[in-house]
């Protein structure tokens, strides 16, 4: 009778060991990083439409107002980091009249910034450098609308306004 006990108890034992380790293992593939989406910006515009490029048309598109590359993307991982990355920047501010806007693309070493990310619903939130922007998802684009400075006079000293600006990004 004691033998049977003793078996009996070392089979449950067994049974729990197997368990606790099936349930303690971590498969290699959950713990991969993976990228889960990359985004790349495919139109920027202004909340007011300019003359950027002197072509004696005024539009808010900068793609069509700046000789200026704009190859920015942001790429989503699956542990909700990410990377932002640009080869360029953009500067807003008056011209020597005070009134005019003028504008210049600067193109600079590949500039990359570390982020986190979230989503809720159709809402992308991302926090680069301690600044939330949160993004709204439509289909295969996502769209964020946010502020630019525009300064007193290009050596960006001091701003004179906020100029609403609008990223659209597609999904690559």
């Amino acid at each position: 009778m004691k033998t049977k006990t003793i078996n009996i108890k070392l089979r449950s034992l067994t049974i729990i060991f197997l368990a606790l380790l099936a349930f303690n293992c971590s498969d290699d593939e959950d713990e991969k990083v993976t990228t889960v989406e990359v985004w790349k910006v495919t139109s920027i515009s202004t909340e007011n439409v300019y003359d950027f490029n002197k072509d004696g048309t005024e539009s808010n598109d900068l793609f069509s107002e700046l000789d200026c590359t704009f190859n920015q993307t942001l790429t989503f991982e699956s542990d909700n980091t990410g990377l932002f990355s640009a080869a360029n920047t953009l500067a807003i501010y008056l011209g020597a009249d005070g009134n005019t806007v003028e504008a210049a693309c600067f193109q600079i070493e590949s500039f990359n910034a570390d982020l986190i990310w979230s989503e809720t619903e159709s809402t992308r939130t991302y926090v680069i450098n301690g600044e939330s922007i949160q993004g709204t998802i439509s289909g295969s684009q996502l769209i964020f609308n946010s502020e630019i400075p525009v300064f007193t006079d290009d050596s960006g000293a001091s701003i004179e306004y906020y100029e609403g600006i609008r990223f659209v990004y597609d999904l690559q």
